[in-house]
């Protein structure tokens, strides 16, 4: 069956299409450079999120099935390209079509596009620089195995450890200041970027955690506290 290209269309039923896309093609730790679904799902009520660009996502699909995706995750400019076991040989027409369809404009003009890459996919690696592609920066993901089972947590006393099930509704916006302040930004969190990603249908609130003192506070790493 030929493969056909098209743009992804949230209106036209898209988003769970692409979504089951990642649940077949997604390997343990990322190990094959697939999200899981729920960053997906995530990228799509993010306050970040560019929904005017969300056509220029590219879907390649064989017999109805989408078997590769060229998408950005907040804006265009910084992209990922995603093909399923055996459909490597697409990436030369997936980067081509984010070349010309996913670039910024930098403020004097020029076409500035990002892809990403891991390390442990070195044939991808590989075949970005042969396109001209040159590494600028590296980070590492951080995975946990949870076949070894889950550590027992050990708190300070006076705290306690809380899935957001159990924590009252009024207490949400001291809750995700705490999660804002946590990854280093200041002041207030956007408590509306909270709540939608709380209302996403696969979110569980069981086992979302957060810390709490014994005066009532939330928690913050390094000892700071959030009031």
């Amino acid at each position: 069956m030929a493969i056909t290209q098209r743009s992804y269309s949230i209106p036209g039923g898209d988003y769970q299409k692409v979504k089951q896309f990642f649940r077949e093609n997604f390997a343990p730790f990322a190990a094959n450079g697939v999200w899981k679904e729920e960053r997906w799902e995530y990228m799509h009520v993010i306050k970040w999120f560019e929904y005017r660009f969300h056509f220029r996502i590219g879907l390649w699909e064989e017999d109805g099935r989408i078997v590769a995706v060229t998408t950005y995750e907040n804006e265009p400019g910084k992209v990922f390209l995603f093909t399923a076991a055996g459909y490597e040989h697409l990436r030369p027409e997936l980067l081509r079509y984010a070349e010309e369809m996913l670039p910024c404009t930098m403020e004097d003009g020029r076409k500035f596009l990002r892809v990403e890459a891991y390390s442990f996919d070195p044939a991808f690696q590989e075949f970005l620089r042969a396109h001209g592609y040159a590494e600028q920066s590296r980070y590492d993901y951080k995975a946990y195995d949870f076949a070894k089972g889950i550590p027992e947590p050990r708190l300070p006393a006076d705290f306690e450890l809380l899935a957001l099930d159990s924590v009252p509704e009024t207490d949400y916006k001291r809750v995700n200041d705490s999660i804002w302040q946590g990854f280093n930004h200041q002041g207030e969190g956007d408590l509306e970027s909270f709540l939608s990603v709380a209302h996403v249908p696969d979110f569980r609130k069981d086992l979302t955690y957060t810390v709490r003192a014994a005066n009532g506070d939330y928690c913050l790493r390094r000892g700071r506290i959030t009031k």
